[in-house]
């Protein structure tokens, strides 16, 4: 072989050298990236043990707003159903107080026209 050629061939097998060693690398990388991609589908979520915590804060808080607002508004509004149930039965009475009343005045007038009438 000629010195020319030698030189020119080693120069071309120097720049696949070079060449090979940088897509070594890259596939090293991209096998590294692949692999940490893998782990990262494959480990197991806590999906389930999330979910559950979440239910019971909503459940615990809102269980605490209800013990909060919601119950004692029941209680009152139980209050104002006895407080109605006694008033409606003071009208009852008073109604029929008055019907009585009625009554025994339309008699009297009755009688007394009766009586002053010549």
């Amino acid at each position: 072989m000629q010195p020319d050629t030698r030189i020119e061939v080693e120069r071309r097998v120097g720049q696949l050298e070079v060449a090979i060693a940088g897509h070594e690398a890259l596939l090293m990388r991209n096998t590294e990236i692949l692999d940490d991609i893998r782990t990262y589908i494959n480990t197991p979520r806590r999906y389930p043990e999330w979910i559950a915590a979440c239910v019971g804060v909503l459940l615990l808080s809102g269980s605490l707003l209800y013990m909060a607002y919601i119950a004692p508004l029941e209680e009152r509004i139980a209050d104002l159903k006895i407080i109605a149930y006694e008033n409606k039965i003071t009208i009852g009475s008073t109604s029929e107080y008055v019907k009585e009343s009625r009554r025994l005045w339309e008699e009297w007038l009755r009688n007394n026209r009766l009586t002053t009438q010549p």
